[in-house]
Formats: C-alpha cells, sequence, structure tokens
C-alpha cells in the first residue's frame, strides 16, 4: 500500500506505476496489513560462504559481512526451520488481507539472481534504434563518471553555471525516458529496459549534483 498522496504524485511513483500499472494502491486504513508477509531485511550474496547485510531492521543494526550459512534457512526456533511451501503474499495488484495468525511457522526467504545488463545487452541483436539508446545511455553515463570525478579532484570544482546546466540536462533526459516509455507499446522487452535504463542513467546525474553540492 501507499499512504501519502503526495507520494503518490511523485515522479518516481508515477514512473513505477507506469511500469507496474495498478500494482500498488492507496492504502485503507479498515483492511489494515492482517495476513500480509513482511520483508524483514534483505541480503547481498558475495560468496558460498559469505553474505553482507544485517541481522535485523533495527535500525541501529550495522551492515556487515557474515557466514552465509547464518542467513539462508537459519531456524527461527527449534520447531521452525525455513519453509518452502510458502509464498509471499504481498500488497499489491487488490490483494486482500488473509488471516495467517497462528501460523507456527510463516519464515522463509526468496533468492533473486541478475545478470549484468551490459554482458545481456552485447548478446542481443540490436536494432538501429536500441543501438542508438544504448550509445545515449553509456554517454550519460560517461557524463555522470566525469561529474565524480571532477568532484573528487579538490582542486576542480564545477561552477554554478555548469551545476544548473547538467541539472536541467538531466532532467530534460529523465523526462523524455519516461515520456517515451508512455507512449511504448511493448513491442520489446528489450527497448523497454533501454528505456528503464535512460531513465535511472538520468536520474544518476541529478542524484550526484545533489551530492556534490550538499
Amino acid at each position: 500500500y501507499r499512504f501519502d498522496q503526495e507520494d503518490l504524485e511523485s515522479p518516481d511513483n508515477q514512473f513505477w506505476e507506469l511500469l507496474y500499472p495498478g500494482r500498488y494502491t492507496e492504502a485503507s486504513v479498515e483492511e489494515g496489513y492482517t495476513g500480509f508477509h513482511q520483508l524483514f531485511h534483505s541480503e547481498t550474496y558475495i560468496s558460498s560462504q559469505l553474505a553482507f547485510g544485517k541481522n535485523s531492521p533495527n535500525k541501529l543494526d550495522k551492515f556487515e559481512l557474515h557466514p552465509l550459512k547464518e542467513v539462508y534457512a537459519r531456524p527461527r526456533n527449534e520447531k521452525c526451520q525455513e519453509r518452502q511451501d510458502l509464498i509471499p503474499y504481498l500488497r499489491e495488484y487488490g490483494n486482500k488481507p488473509r488471516d495467517l495468525r497462528g501460523e507456527e511457522c510463516s519464515y522463509f526467504s526468496l533468492a533473486y539472481r541478475c545478470q549484468n545488463i551490459r554482458e545481456y545487452l552485447s548478446e542481443q541483436d540490436l536494432s538501429l534504434n536500441q543501438s542508438l539508446l544504448l550509445a545515449e545511455v553509456n554517454e550519460v553515463n560517461r557524463l555522470m563518471k566525469d561529474i565524480v570525478s571532477n568532484w573528487l579532484q579538490h582542486d576542480s570544482k564545477l561552477s554554478q553555471t555548469q551545476i544548473d546546466y547538467l541539472y536541467q540536462l538531466a532532467s530534460g533526459l529523465a523526462y523524455t525516458a519516461y515520456e517515451e516509455l508512455r507512449s511504448f507499446r511493448q513491442e520489446s522487452k528489450t527497448t523497454e529496459m533501454l528505456l528503464v535504463l535512460k531513465y535511472f542513467a538520468a536520474n544518476s546525474i541529478i542524484k550526484s549534483l545533489d551530492w556534490i553540492t550538499d
């Protein structure tokens, strides 16, 4: 669920709604949370022996490396080992609350594996338009790296005029990517991925500028 109407209208949420229409709806106080599974925390796989993450969702708990065996299929008590028969029941696509109270063990985990996007795209037979999109994304990423590199060189600072120009450029690129996605007809998942990359690449410039001007 979402709770704040202003948050619903933010550019980030509009972009999310564009990719996943109807996935999240405004919260109803009457429905509450009963029956929905909660995400405790996430872990990043480092190796067959190590994971990187937190031991609890407590904001004071530090991120650190720890043995993978302490993360995956860890029992919560003597009677409760990770269950393989459960799937997450999430607050999305109009799901209604389901009463699962009294379950002796509702502990489980999900694993996701991502392929390197550049490796994936290198294996695709890109059309001319897709190749031009990828070139544009690469150029935006190069510009972002230049901004950060420039900031790290303490004797080389961006002027306010340069910063204003880069903000305007990045905002325009993000808006263009959003509008291109809005008119996109789902003809190609690769094209959709490239437009999403363009949107995030443009916003990485904005975030980098926020960082160096903070």
